[in-house]
């Protein structure tokens, strides 16, 4: 009788680390996708949207360059998610190339972290050097 409690302490505190687990990944995959912002751009055509915006792409690369010194190296109008957003492409003084979204409608920074396109070229680069060294290897031996 008590090995059969114990199984159920057991499997219970197992199921409940599982969720905690689980909630913190898809917290972590939810981080930079944009759930709120202040112009709902559903029904609209993209040509409308600079109409739409209430904060100009100055003052939106203004807010980008005070969360992440840097700087711009693209900006662009787009619908994510359903909002109106900035997003700017900074370039850290590291070299490091920031994606920040701000909202159009307040200027507030809605998301920002590591441009997704540009870890990717570099994870394709790091490849393609490891293959490229191993040819070199291959033919010095």
């Amino acid at each position: 009788m008590k090995n059969g409690k114990w199984m159920a302490v057991i499997g219970s505190g197992m199921f409940a680390g599982f969720i905690a687990l689980s909630g913190v990944v898809m917290a972590q995959y939810d981080a930079n996708e944009i759930q709120h912002g202040t112009i709902n751009v559903s029904g609209h055509d993209e040509a409308a949207y600079p109409s739409l915006a209430t904060v100009t792409f100055e003052q939106a690369a203004q807010k980008a360059i005070e969360a992440v010194p840097g700087s711009v190296l693209k900006t662009q109008l787009e619908d994510e998610n359903g909002f109106l957003v900035y997003e700017i492409e900074m370039v850290t003084p590291d070299l490091k190339v920031m994606e920040i979204k701000v909202d159009a409608g307040s200027g507030e920074v809605l998301a920002m972290g590591p441009d997704e396109q540009d870890d990717e070229k570099a994870e394709e680069n790091e490849a393609g050097e490891n293959d490229e060294l191993g040819a070199q290897e291959n033919t010095k031996g």
